[in-house]
């Protein structure tokens, strides 16, 4: 598995040599230690990913889930602060852009036919309400970690005793 993160890219396989551990590659120095502070890395020649770890399963898996949990930005190739990285990224970007080429930015479609879907699609999105525009969300609301589980952030923070959406139910019992 590949996951590009604003300050990591990082390749995940099975160890075939560790039963039940992952090997977490990076390209990079740091960025396995962006993502999991507490590794011990291996800088490796003669290979495409020079710096390796061995991470069990169940910590990988909760600090991609933590890092997906903590994302803030509503635009992901901007939330890229290296400006190596974003380049990268960019160009990855464009090349699946080119080869799934399809949807309302495919590069075989006419400008005209572009212009036209995406008039159309923002038109889908706004709704009259007693005479005002109103822009219709299809981002589900975010949910509290469950309350069984300690989420920690990937700055520490323990994120388990953070009630955000405590407001929401109240709302919502209101409403019924």
């Amino acid at each position: 598995m590949w996951i590009y993160m604003n300050n990591a890219f990082l390749s995940i396989v099975q160890d075939d040599d560790v039963p039940g551990m992952l090997l977490v590659r990076a390209r990079r120095s740091g960025d396995i230690e962006s993502v999991f502070p507490d590794a011990r890395v291996i800088e490796t020649s003669g290979s495409d990913y020079a710096f390796r770890s061995n991470i069990g399963r169940e910590v990988v898996a909760d600090r991609i889930a933590n890092a997906v949990l903590s994302i803030d930005y509503p635009n992901f190739k901007d939330s890229v602060s290296d400006p190596a990285r974003r380049r990268i990224y960019s160009s990855i970007w464009d090349t699946t852009l080119e080869g799934f080429d399809t949807g309302m930015y495919s590069r075989s479609r006419s400008r005209e036919n572009n212009h036209t879907r995406e008039n159309s699609a923002r038109s889908s999105m706004v709704t009259k309400k007693k005479g005002a525009d109103s822009r219709t969300s299809f981002l589900p609301k975010s949910t509290p970690p469950p309350e069984d589980r300690n989420v920690i952030d990937l700055t520490g923070e323990d994120l388990s005793k953070v009630d955000s959406g405590a407001k929401d139910s109240e709302d919502h019992k209101e409403n019924k």
